[in-house]
């Protein structure tokens, strides 16, 4: 979810849910259980990855949903942005993610999109 702090939007989120195996597939090879569980590292904290309870967001990254709440403020737009998806997960996991789902609540992406590329024009225009 993006959230406005007074002068920046930030992301975080509140709940994530991804699949996250349990254990690994040893079928056939009745001692890899054993290696497994006699290794330095445990099972557990070998397959379970690292949730960061804080998404770390990059300077790109805060311009780019500081446009994105610029033109919601001004088409004065009654719409809330999400961050969804891979994004939300990999950031979560403290790895980089070059893709941002954002979701709306109650508009279709592509007017969105349309009003965007027309305010990213005025902008150009006005300078």
């Amino acid at each position: 979810m993006l959230q406005h702090d007074g002068n920046h939007l930030r992301a975080f989120a509140s709940r994530v849910a991804w699949p996250v195996p349990t254990h690994r597939a040893v079928t056939g090879r009745p001692n890899e259980f054993k290696r497994l569980l006699s290794g330095k590292k445990s099972i557990q904290a070998s397959i379970m990855p690292v949730i960061n309870s804080k998404i770390e967001v990059s300077d790109l990254e805060q311009q780019i949903f500081d446009e994105l709440l610029e033109v919601v403020y001004a088409e004065d737009l009654k719409t809330t942005l999400r961050c969804a998806g891979g994004w939300v997960r990999d950031k979560l996991m403290g790895k980089l993610s070059l893709d941002i789902d954002i979701a709306l609540d109650n508009m279709l992406g592509r007017e969105f999109a349309e009003r965007v590329n027309q305010h990213l024009k005025s902008k150009v225009r006005h300078n």
